[in-house]
């Protein structure tokens, strides 16, 4: 139901997640495996490029 509401929304939350999630993992760089850390930096890249290339 929001999505049909807000339909740009998700584009906002998706990117404002990755920076919050990036900024952690940079602050809290040696915590998890390297793997890991790889990982989850990999996916934010994904959901921003999503986010940013998806069309209208």
């Amino acid at each position: 139901m929001v999505g049909a509401l807000l339909p740009d929304l998700w584009r906002t939350l998706g990117i404002l997640a990755a920076a919050v999630s990036t900024l952690g993992i940079v602050l809290f760089f040696r915590t998890w495996p390297l793997a890991n850390t790889s990982a989850a930096l990999g996916m934010n890249v994904v959901t921003v490029l999503l986010a940013v290339a998806w069309p209208a």
